[in-house]
């Protein structure tokens, strides 16, 4: 049984190939910005028809809390997702048709990365705001699912009692747990809010924004600033990778600050 696993990122391609439950093969495309025809690639190149196909998906919204068989209602559903992740789903949902261009009825799984923190108390998923934006969507999702569920798979009962995890990368996260349960996470509407991130801001006074819309700023610039711009990128004023920043930050100021 060969299972085919896609993470498609903002422009990048990942993926996995296993046999059963062994991986036999995983790499990853980076500089993508056709990513249907990366995945074409990607399929193109398997040695054998897979038996199923999973993606993960960043954004589940209220309703998708575990994992699902793709068919034509939910892929309508996910498009109508698109605005809680504007960044993320398009490259995701393009993997999916990609998919079903190239392999027809294989089954696809879709894996929400905002599913492990279905959990999550009204306290701690509730938005200080008019309950009409509550009932729209607007309130506190959390991400990284599925990174923090392979933890909580992964480690005895008794350590997942009261734990902190984090998941720390471009993107960065963390998530209180009580017996195995999302209790409390740093990520909340969206995967921009939170921690300091490569090029995310974090979380903002929302004086900020308002602020930047009245010196011009309209949705795709503020898109823009918020999720490339910003972060440890605009800390320094030149990169938003750790790595460098530590390597730079006895000779340079700006990367002391950022770290």
């Amino acid at each position: 049984m060969t299972i085919v696993a896609i993470n498609c990122g903002s422009s990048s391609v990942k993926y996995a190939v296993f046999d059963g439950d062994a991986p036999v093969a995983r790499a990853t495309i980076d500089g993508v910005t056709d990513h249907r025809g990366a995945v074409f690639a990607v399929l193109d190149q398997l040695a054998a028809r897979p038996t199923a196909v999973g993606h993960r998906l960043v954004h589940g919204g209220a309703d998708h809390i575990s994992p699902e068989r793709i068919d034509a209602a939910l892929r309508a559903a996910l498009d109508r997702l698109v605005p809680l992740s504007p960044l993320h789903l398009p490259v995701e949902l393009a993997a999916i048709d990609a998919v079903s261009l190239r392999l027809g009825d294989v089954p696809q799984v879709a894996c929400f990365d905002t599913a492990f923190h279905a959990s999550l108390p009204e306290v701690a998923r509730r938005l200080a705001l008019p309950a009409a934006l509550a009932d729209a969507g607007v309130r506190r999702y959390g991400f990284h699912g599925l990174s923090y569920a392979s933890i909580v798979a992964a480690l005895p009962p008794e350590r997942l009692q009261r734990a902190v995890i984090a998941h720390l990368g471009s993107g960065a996260s963390m998530a209180a747990i009580r017996d195995g349960r999302s209790v409390e996470t740093t990520m909340g509407f969206s995967p921009a809010g939170g921690l300091v991130m490569a090029t995310r801001p974090g979380d903002l006074d929302p004086g900020v924004m308002v602020h930047l819309v009245e010196r011009g700023y309209d949705a795709r610039r503020l898109d823009q600033l918020i999720n490339h711009e910003a972060g440890l990128r605009a800390l320094s004023g030149t990169t938003g990778d750790m790595r460098r920043l530590l390597e730079r930050r006895d000779a340079d100021p700006a990367a002391a600050l950022a770290v």
